[in-house]
């Protein structure tokens, strides 16, 4: 017997045996409430789960039973059942949630401020001119370190060292270079890269620089438009669709870096619709992690994070609604912020019909994310964050203390030891060796417990997909050619209940109120820690190659310490500090602060970086300008 008539035979068994416990069982309705806990109790409860693992033809197999085959409805309704998903205990909790006054379901975590708490960020926007920044760069000294930044760009610049056209040639050399072992990018414009290149050299010429990003190459998930450029997401996209044509004008983000004066010089490479973490895309046959091409790279900004680990741009555009700027900048050995629900005016549809989504800079230094985050967070006027924040706007953009990195004193700094430590003992001891190194000066560590982690994961999960699905649901039917696990990602999403997504939201509701109050008012909390990643990034499987891999285990794995940042629309930082000495890939601390506190996280990020003074190239990385 071949082995796809065993795997035939196995699964036409195993579909039979779901039908019949579905139909015995009555498991057509989704899954009945279980009281079996307490809202508010703090035990730390995520659980690892075992499920089958899918690629290659079984993967295909598989999509095709789940997504398109007359029992799909049924076995995806069986799965969503499963005692191991928490859809039981999710609705449990959302029902108390909704017997304890003030706590509302919430569908879009835009925070507002109190009159004294905006007061408070007003007065921190007056301490340091972000123009003045943008302008001259900042005060002090840089962290010495191997990556080229977007400051050294600008001396270079300034100096006549270099001019944006040399370096412009210098890169596009280097991604021919790189391209075929990486895959970073999928599209570079050479001939309109120049073109901007010129004009920035004319404006430094005439002492005219837009701004210290004048001539720097920054490069943009392919997830926005970009003018001239088509706009994939990751997908392959039928003849005479809109998104085979070249987009017209820029996205908000796009147009803020090149009225700083920034080259945009290429798309980068993205798991398909962002769907999955692992980075991966089977359509463009990468990217790879820029430490150890065997392993995976993570996502779904994969490109973006790993054009920045190999030097070739100091800023690249990510998009986060589950780790997508966070997971890849830690597995790439860089910095990667996802900002304040709200704070950054993408105008594409995920952004004005999702809720999970946030936008923000993948960058070489913390000082680059610092000025990425000062033109990327700009107030666009009109635009729906806005609209939904209402009067008097949203809070000013600020980095107050962000050069202050010789004392920590008077930042707190919470740790929920039991989530902490639910990781591999390589990422610990970097993670450890962080918090102590921030301990040394003066932070405080503060033991905090953050209830119904497992139900909170759950939550996310179900509302971002069907978000996802909502969006994109309609190509599962018109014959789009998809990979198969973002076929059987969307599927489910059709398949989530109404109640569950209300208890998902409702849950949503209570558990910001209780982090913000709880934790970081009560408690006077600057930020929470964690590990950004709970295990290092696994070697891709060879049957993944081609069709992808399905493995919610992993992805569980993965995402572990991200959730709540998108759920709750947080602010979360990625910040490297360690490598792993079996595979050579980077780790990452994970801080995560209150809404609008961007700046408490750049702060931790540039004194982590000073302070652990040990940051490593990968193999291939190129130094563009010679700063070594």
């Amino acid at each position: 017997m071949s082995l796809a008539v065993a795997l035939w035979v196995i699964l036409v068994a195993v579909i039979t045996a779901l039908v019949v416990v579905f139909l015995v069982s009555g498991k057509m309705a989704i899954a009945a409430p279980k009281r079996t806990q307490k809202l508010g109790d703090p035990t730390y409860n995520i659980k690892s789960m075992s499920t089958p693992v899918a690629t290659g033809t079984l993967l295909r197999l598989l999509a095709w039973i789940l997504a398109d085959s007359p029992l799909g409805p049924l076995i995806r309704r069986v799965l969503l059942n499963d005692e191991n998903n928490g859809s039981a205990l999710l609705q449990d909790l959302a029902l108390q949630a909704c017997d304890s006054p003030g706590h509302f379901a919430l569908y879009h975590p835009m925070q507002r401020l109190s009159n004294e708490e905006r007061a408070r960020h007003v007065e921190a926007a007056k301490v340091v001119d972000l123009q003045k920044v943008l302008q001259s760069g900042f005060a002090t000294a840089a962290v010495p370190g191997p990556y080229l930044s977007v400051e050294d760009y600008a001396r270079a610049y300034r100096t006549q060292k270099w001019t944006p056209t040399q370096a412009l040639e210098r890169l596009l050399q280097s991604i021919k270079e790189l391209q075929p072992k990486f895959k970073p990018f999928v599209a570079v414009h050479e001939e309109d890269a120049r073109a901007q290149a010129k004009e920035s050299e004319r404006r430094l010429r005439a002492k005219e620089p837009r701004s210290l990003f004048e001539g720097v190459p920054v490069a943009i998930k392919d997830m926005i438009r970009v003018k001239g450029y088509r706009m994939t997401e990751g997908s392959v996209w039928p003849a005479g669709d809109d998104h085979n044509v070249p987009a017209e004008k820029d996205n908000n983000i796009v147009r803020l870096f090149r009225e700083a004066g920034a080259v945009i010089v290429g798309t980068t490479a993205m798991t398909e619709f962002g769907v999955t973490p692992l980075g991966y895309s089977a359509h463009h046959q990468g990217p790879f992690n820029a430490y150890n091409a065997k392993h995976y790279s993570l996502g779904s900004s994969s490109g973006s994070a790993v054009a920045v680990a190999l030097g070739l741009v100091p800023v690249a555009y990510g998009a986060d609604a589950g780790g997508s700027i966070r997971l890849p900048a830690a597995a790439q050995g860089v910095f990667g912020l996802a900002t304040t629900y709200g704070r950054v005016a993408d105008d594409s549809p995920h952004v004005t019909h999702g809720s999970m989504q946030k936008s923000g800079p993948i960058t070489a230094t913390a000082r680059d994310a610092a000025l990425a985050y000062a033109v990327m967070g700009q107030e666009v006027p009109g635009h729906f964050y806005s609209q939904l924040y209402g009067d008097p706007g949203l809070p000013p953009l600020h980095l107050k203390d962000f050069s202050e990195t010789r004392s920590l004193r008077g930042v707190r700094l919470g740790i929920f030891w039991d989530y902490f430590n639910d990781a591999e003992v390589p990422i610990l001891q970097s993670c450890r060796k962080a918090v102590e190194a921030l301990e040394a000066l003066g932070a405080e560590v503060v033991p905090i417990a953050i209830p119904h982690l497992r139900s909170l994961q759950v939550a996310h999960g179900f509302v971002v997909s069907v978000e996802i699905t909502q969006i994109l649901g309609d190509l599962l039917y018109n014959k789009h050619q998809l990979e198969p696990s973002t076929r059987i990602q969307l599927a489910l999403g059709t398949s989530m209940a109404g109640p569950e997504i209300q208890a998902g939201n409702i849950l949503r509701g209570w558990a910001l109120q209780y982090l913000r109050q709880e934790i970081f008012k009560k408690m006077k909390i600057s930020a929470i820690i964690t590990p950004t990643l709970a295990m290092t990034p696994p070697a891709i499987p060879k049957d993944a190659f081609l069709t992808g891999e399905s493995n919610t285990t992993l992805l569980i794995q993965l995402m572990k310490y991200i959730f709540l940042g998108n759920l709750c629309g947080f602010p979360g930082l990625s910040i490297p500090v360690g490598y792993d000495d079996t595979t050579g890939i980077p780790i990452g601390l994970h801080a995560c602060a209150d809404h609008w506190d961007e700046a408490v996280l750049l702060r931790l990020g540039e004194v982590l970086e000073g302070a652990l003074d040990q940051r490593k190239t990968p193999p291939s990385f190129v130094d563009l300008l010679g700063k070594s």
